[in-house]
């Protein structure tokens, strides 16, 4: 029965993420205008998330140099997981910048 459910969920999420993906494809290939929203809102929209994943990966970065430029050890745990969340987000960032210019 567990294994039941935890594979629905798991096609449910996957089809939600096909359907995401899909959908942004087709506002890349469009454009804006397929969204109906002319005024700034989308675009702010986009830039405030692009702005937010950049202060992540830059948070990513500064945890991860940390240990070998400062010498601190006790954030030495922490650093495979704070560069993988950078290179994360800042591929999330990239991803920002698409859709932001409208039609690319």
């Amino acid at each position: 029965m567990r294994v039941k459910k935890s594979s629905f969920v798991l096609g449910l999420g996957l089809a939600l993420m096909l359907t995401g993906l899909v959908t942004w494809g087709y506002q890349i290939a469009r454009g804006l205008i397929v969204t109906d929203l002319r005024n700034p809102f989308s675009w702010g929209l986009y830039i405030s998330t692009f702005a937010f994943f950049v202060g992540i990966a830059a948070g990513g970065l500064i945890v991860s140099s940390s240990v070998y430029l400062f010498n601190i050890e006790q954030l030495k745990p922490f650093t495979r997981i704070a560069s993988l969340s950078a290179f994360a987000s800042t591929l999330g960032a990239t991803a920002m910048i698409l859709p932001d210019m409208g039609l690319p």
